[in-house]
């Protein structure tokens, strides 16, 4: 499983994803950008992401409007967003992007586990689709 942190605070993509790293199973890669541009050069790698924890307010971008970036490249990926102002996004979060989750700041960590576990297991309900 791969995991990509996005926010535009360097110090808390990397206590998260140390947190995330302590916690959860060794198999999973981790992937960290700050910046649209470092966003769509991970995806130019032809990176392909499980789950991306998203920050909706970045310094000069959205994170609703790049995770709909993401979800047309990579339409299988699953959403958690994290916000230091939930009252602003609320809505337009579920209107426009259907996330697995949305977070404030500070994060509670618990439930953070608790919905990328979610997040986990449904992915090993889901079929595999392949070529035949």
């Amino acid at each position: 499983m791969k995991i990509l942190i996005c926010d535009d605070n360097f110090d808390f993509c990397k206590r998260l994803e140390l947190f995330l790293a302590e916690n959860l199973s060794p198999n999973i890669q981790f992937y960290t950008c700050q910046s649209r541009e470092q966003l769509i050069k991970l995806l130019s790698a032809k990176n392909r992401f499980d789950l991306l924890l998203m920050d909706i307010c970045l310094e000069q971008d959205n994170g609703i409007q790049l995770s709909k970036i993401i979800l047309e490249q990579l339409p299988q990926t699953s959403v958690i967003f994290i916000t230091g102002y939930p009252d602003l996004f609320y809505e337009t979060v579920y209107l426009s992007v259907r996330p697995c989750g949305f977070l404030k700041k500070p994060v509670d960590k618990e439930l953070l586990l608790s919905l990328i576990r979610q997040v986990i297991q449904e992915r090993k309900k889901a079929p595999i689709i392949g070529f035949i």
